[in-house]
């Protein structure tokens, strides 16, 4: 999994919104079993907005 890093408030320590490449994302044109290192780099965060170079893989 990869997630965005963006606290969305004090409180949270990430915006939640996590890729999976097996699902994509579909509903911002990214196909299922799409590896991240092809994802675009104008991929944004759906939830907070930031850029793909906010997004850190799962250790």
């Amino acid at each position: 999994m990869i997630h965005c890093n963006k606290p969305l408030n004090p409180n949270q320590s990430k915006s939640g919104y996590e890729y999976d490449p097996e699902l994509g994302d579909p509903d911002n044109g990214i196909a299922p079993g799409t590896p991240w290192e092809e994802v675009p780099e104008d991929f944004e965060c759906p939830v907070c907005g930031l850029g793909k170079d906010a997004f850190e893989a799962e250790e």
